[in-house]
């Protein structure tokens, strides 16, 4: 078995250069992106993934609130 090689020593990169986009981006206003979404999701499915704790289980008890099946 041979031993292992050394690693190189880290070397400077560029800077990245700034992307410009190729069509303007429309903003969107906090108040419509915090809009709550009204639906019933009765007897729809909804598969939460991290619904043990934290954000999760929040958006568990909040589809299950609205009928969903989780």
């Amino acid at each position: 078995m041979s031993a292992a090689q050394p690693v190189e020593a880290a070397r400077p990169v560029e800077p990245a250069q700034p992307v410009q986009a190729a069509q303007p981006v429309e903003a969107v206003q906090p108040a419509e992106a915090a809009r709550p979404v009204e639906q019933d999701l009765a007897g729809r499915l909804a598969l939460v993934t991290g619904a043990g704790r934290g954000i999760g289980a929040a958006v568990v008890e909040a589809l299950a609130g609205r009928g969903a099946r989780v």
